[in-house]
């Protein structure tokens, strides 16, 4: 912490620096996420993010729309100037005196603060004193430079010390307005919610009746305990995160340990099969001992008689050869019956001998399981991830709920005798020439970029337009599809209820089919949010919306009241808001909207708001809710609470309103009809 000063000024040294070169805050600049940078820094990583991400088409080279925050990895968006320069992307977002300020007396208290004008004509001198109204610390030279000039001398300088004993003062200056050099932002207009000069009030606030001093608006939020909510809440989104960081720390560490044992285990795997091949192996060796000791002996028995017959002819022989050439007649004649007495010994052992030879040779088969083991056997075993939901608390939603209760206080001055009005922009026909049946569009959303798709139930297909609601492509499905929902930025699903299933679909410069999952009940309506399906069920006993996660699995199922009774009759379209808190459902048997607010995870109070022939429903940017009323042939508008409900599209424009969807950006509306191919476009005015 950095030391504390007179006036009691206590500022964290770490919310002073840069997060990207750790130094000083130099003219620093501050993202919509609120993590500022120096300017210079900034630049840099900026045009280093555009060389990064810029994508080359031909001759033409497409610049990100969106720029990531280094420190959070929020997507800003930028699109209104990302074809500017990396320093043009920079003065966007606005200097941050308050910084400069804090950063000043920071330095001054520490002794190392300089003379603003002489640094920046490269020179270095101590501070003596400190204008007020320039937010500027002088030398003593240039102290009596800025006393003398015209455009400065009556600006209050104070001393070194003066300042010093009543930094407080840096409450009384207010935010420099960046549209208005020489104007600050001492005024706050309640409707649009934004800081403002004089000059911005004439020129952009002058038929807001809620604009009042930043004092009193100040005033109102102490007393509404609005600094006090907000801390209290960034206190909890703290402690939650801190659950998840440990939750997470540990499931790492135990994730790791897990992966040690299964180590461990593998190895004792190969060290089992390893002993047992060594025992089998051992076995065996014994076993082609014992036989070849058999055989061998066996030979050897039959070589050694070999031996001793053949000794024996050899023996004969000699003495025949040597009775005919040296013995008498009689000597040879007896010799000659001795030796053909022989030779028939001879004959005999040696046919003997001969019958019981066999020529033999050493086979191995191999076992059977062995061989399964060499040949199939490819792996330890399946290895998977067994995914489940965690034990920790929901994130708390409370700003999310107050700002949209909020807004709904707000849109009570907006629905007056006029309203809001909405002006047929276009209407065209989405019908494609290899369409074989009548178009019939059970569901449509917009992209993020101003595409839109729509879902073709009769002909099996999803069509995917241009913001100019030109045909790109499409996509055919071999049982019919019903409802589509946005994912991500390329990224959307399509629910097929005949199949039980949900495809997920990437739409890109064509679509393709990616990940896909199957449901234990046949799923119409869906909308996706915060990583999460919500899924309408109303073939089920009871009907119900279904609590999918991003993976397939089913998180809860709500579909019965407190006295156990059917929520649902017909559910079949589903709407939310961005944060998943509050949802609406329509029910084509019952005539009626079914919302439902979260109050914990899975867990949901509801009300209805009964109207006839509902079908699709969408929420606007200020939470109004949409409703297509089928076959009352119109479009009607219920404010968040549900207490007043307008006609938005009459008969005379619309016919059957089937599926309707909401354009955020353009502020418009995409109808279908039940009855024609044609598709309408409603711009608000």
């Amino acid at each position: 912490m950095a030391k504390t000063g007179r006036g009691d000024i206590k500022v964290n040294e770490r919310f002073l620096t840069c997060g990207l070169c750790s130094q000083w805050f130099t003219q620093p600049r501050t993202l919509p996420c609120l993590h500022s940078y120096c300017e210079n820094c900034l630049s840099k990583h900026i045009h280093d993010y555009i060389a990064k991400s810029s994508v080359k088409k031909g001759s033409q080279t497409a610049h990100p729309t969106e720029y990531v925050c280094p420190t959070c990895n929020k997507a800003i968006d930028v699109s209104k100037f990302s074809s500017q320069s990396a320093k043009n992307w920079t003065t966007k977002f606005p200097l941050n005196t308050f910084l400069m300020d804090l950063l000043d007396v920071e330095l001054l208290m520490r002794g190392e603060k300089t003379c603003g004008p002489c640094t920046r004509n490269g020179d270095r001198s101590d501070v003596v004193s400190w204008c007020k109204e320039c937010r500027d610390g002088l030398c003593k030279n240039c102290s009596k430079v800025h006393r003398g000039m015209r455009v400065s001398m009556d600006h209050t300088v104070l001393s070194k010390e003066e300042f010093m004993k009543h930094v407080s003062l840096l409450q009384e200056q207010q935010e420099p307005c960046q549209k208005h050099p020489g104007k600050t932002l001492d005024m706050y207009c309640m409707t649009d919610r934004e800081l403002c000069c004089p000059n911005c009030v004439a020129e952009e606030h002058r038929r807001c009746d809620r604009v009042v001093s930043v004092m009193d608006a100040v005033k109102q939020s102490r007393l509404d305990k609005t600094p006090e909510f907000l801390k209290k809440n960034l206190e909890e989104y703290n402690e939650h995160i801190e659950k998840v960081i440990a939750s997470r720390t540990n499931k790492l560490l135990s994730l790791d340990e897990q992966k040690t044992k299964l180590i461990d285990e593998f190895a004792q795997i190969r060290i089992n099969v390893i002993n047992i091949l060594d025992k089998m192996e051992k076995a065996i060796k014994k076993e082609l001992s014992d036989i070849h000791s058999g055989e061998t002996k066996a030979m050897e028995k039959e070589v050694s008689k070999s031996r001793k017959i053949q000794s024996a002819v050899t023996n004969a022989h000699e003495l025949l050869n040597v009775t005919e050439n040296h013995g008498s007649d009689s000597n040879l004649m007896k010799t000659i019956e001795e030796v053909k007495r022989e030779c028939l010994w001879y004959e005999e052992e040696m046919g003997k001998l001969r019958s019981k030879i066999q020529d033999c040779e050493y086979v191995f088969e191999i076992d059977e399981h062995i061989e399964t083991l060499l040949n199939k056997v490819k792996k330890y075993g399946d290895l998977k991830v067994r995914h489940s939901p965690s034990k920790l608390q929901p994130f708390p939603n409370t700003v999310t709920i107050e700002k949209s209760i909020e807004q709904g206080k707000q849109f009570k001055s907006t629905l007056s005798l006029k309203g809001r009005k909405a002006e047929l922009a276009k209407a065209f026909d989405a019908k494609m020439e290899d369409d074989i049946k009548d178009c019939w569009y059970t569901g449509a959303a917009f992209l993020s970029d101003g595409r839109f798709v729509l879902v073709d139930r009769s002909n099996r297909k999803l069509k995917l337009f241009s913001k100019n609601y030109r045909l790109l492509n499409s996509i055919f499905f071999t049982t019919k599809p019903w409802d589509v929902t946005v994912v991500g930025e390329n990224e959307i699903a399509v629910t097929l209820p005949e199949e039980h299933g949900i495809q997920l679909l990437t739409t890109g410069d064509s679509i393709k089919m990616s990940d896909y999952f199957t449901t234990e009940e046949a799923c119409f309506g869906i909308k996706h949010v915060r990583g999460k399906f919500f899924a309408l069920c109303y073939d089920g006993k009871p009907p119900a919306l279904k609590v999918i996660s991003s993976d397939g699995r089913e998180l809860a199922a709500i579909g019965v009241d407190d006295d156990g009774s059917p929520l649902f009759s017909r559910p079949i379209y589903v709407t939310s808001n961005n944060a998943g808190t509050v949802i609406f459902v329509s029910d084509e048997r019952r005539g009626c909207i079914t919302c439902l607010t979260e109050t914990s995870e899975h867990c949901y109070t509801y009300s209805t708001i009964d109207l006839s022939h509902v079908a699709g429903i969408t929420l606007d940017r200020e939470g109004n809710l949409y409703v297509c009323r089928n076959h009352a042939k119109s479009v009607q508008v219920v404010t968040p609470e549900g207490d007043r409900i307008k006609t938005i599209v009459s008969r005379e424009e619309i016919t059957y309103p089937r599926a309707i969807a909401y354009d955020e950006k353009e502020d418009r509306l995409l109808i279908t009809q039940g009855d024609k191919s044609v598709v309408k476009i409603f711009q608000f005015e």
